[in-house]
C-alpha cells in the first residue's frame, strides 16, 4: 500500500509539473504572439536632403571652392593611401569640413576635378560602386542626424565626429563625379 501510495503521488507531482511546464511555453508563446514587431527599416537619406550652417549656405561658388581646395590639400597632406586601413578609421575631421565638402558635393553636380587613384587607399579603391553608394549613405545619414547646423563656425570645429575614411569616401564621389 505504501508503494502505490507513493507511486500515486509521484505521478501526481509528474502532471504537475508538466502543466507547469506547457503553462510557461503557452504563455511565453503568446506574449511573442502579442508583442509589437517592428521592421529595422533603415531611411535612405539622400545629399538633396541635407541642409548646411548658414556660414557655408552663404559662400557664393568662389569662396566654397577655396575652402574646400583647403580641406582637400590637408587630405593629401595627411597621406591615408600609405596609412594602415585601421588608422582611416580614427576620428580626426571635424563637422566644419566635412560640411563643407557636402555642400561643395551638392552644389557642383557636374564639377570636374580629375580622379587621382593615388590619393585613396586601396580600401577605398576596391569598393564596388553599390558599396560606395551605401557608404555615402551611411554618411549623409550620420550627417542628418548629427549634425546641428545652428552651430556656427568655431563650435562645429570642435565637434571632430568624422573618421578619415569617411572623408575619403566624400573626396571619392567628388572625385569620381558620384551623387547620391
Amino acid at each position: 500500500m505504501n508503494l502505490a501510495f507513493l507511486g500515486g503521488i509521484t505521478l501526481i507531482a509528474l502532471l504537475v509539473i508538466i502543466m507547469i511546464i506547457f503553462l510557461l511555453l503557452k504563455d511565453t508563446s503568446s506574449k511573442t504572439d502579442n508583442s509589437k514587431k517592428y521592421n529595422s527599416v533603415v531611411e535612405v537619406v539622400n545629399l538633396n536632403d541635407l541642409t548646411f550652417p548658414k556660414k557655408i549656405g552663404e559662400m557664393d561658388n568662389t569662396s566654397l571652392s577655396k575652402a574646400c581646395k583647403f580641406v582637400f590639400d590637408s587630405y593629401k597632406a595627411i597621406d591615408y593611401k600609405n596609412k594602415s586601413a585601421n588608422s582611416m578609421d580614427k576620428q580626426e575631421w571635424h563637422t566644419w569640413q566635412v560640411s563643407m565638402l557636402l555642400a561643395f558635393l551638392k552644389v557642383y553636380p557636374a564639377f570636374f576635378i580629375p580622379f587621382d587613384k593615388n590619393l585613396f587607399h586601396n580600401v577605398i579603391l576596391n569598393l564596388s560602386d553599390s558599396q560606395v553608394e551605401n557608404e555615402m549613405r551611411k554618411i549623409f545619414r550620420k550627417y542628418k542626424y548629427n549634425t546641428n547646423i545652428e552651430k556656427n563656425r568655431d563650435e562645429l570645429s570642435k565637434d571632430i565626429m568624422w573618421s578619415g575614411r569617411e572623408v575619403s569616401m566624400i573626396l571619392y564621389s567628388i572625385m569620381s563625379n558620384k551623387r547620391y
